[in-house]
């Protein structure tokens, strides 16, 4: 079943690896035509990626929202299952509001839920060994530890 989706991207300081920090002013994003049985939050957050750039040291949080002004608390999206019921929940409007919202990793010990919040040129560079956990030393002296979905970041410094 085909549904609008509204993406609203609150504002936030983006901090690009290598590049200075600037000031993005929150928007909604072009409404998109999307199968809500096949539609997953890697495409969600790859559809924001077109339109936003953040850094290593960010990532994006997905929150339910009532309309597309709505910035009020909310539910926090987390899995592809959460985002269908979400769907699921607004399939009779044929439209369904999510707010998206950048934020800062805080404190010397630095974690993502899920690489999956990781913009895609940040994901891209995160080893992945999806089966087993893989554990190294780099030359910045970080250590990855990844376990399934889940990438720690862990300051040897």
């Amino acid at each position: 079943m085909d549904m609008s989706l509204v993406v609203r991207v609150l504002s936030f300081f983006s901090l690009p690896d290598g590049g200075p920090k600037s000031w993005r002013q929150g928007r909604t994003l072009p409404t998109q035509v999307v199968d809500m049985h096949s539609f997953d939050l890697l495409q969600l957050v790859n559809f924001i990626a077109e339109h936003y750039m953040w850094g290593s040291k960010q990532y994006i949080s997905l929150w339910r929202a009532l309309d597309e002004i709505s910035r009020g608390p909310s539910i926090e999206i987390k899995t592809d299952e959460q985002l269908l019921e979400w769907f699921e929940l607004n399939k009779d409007k044929g439209k369904v509001y999510i707010n998206a919202q950048i934020n800062d990793f805080e404190g010397p010990l630095q974690f993502s839920p899920t690489k999956r919040r990781c913009h895609p040129s940040v994901r891209n560079r995160v080893p992945t060994n999806e089966t087993n956990t893989a554990e190294r030393a780099t030359s910045n002296g970080v250590q990855w530890h990844l376990q399934t979905d889940r990438a720690v970041w862990i300051d040897l410094g």
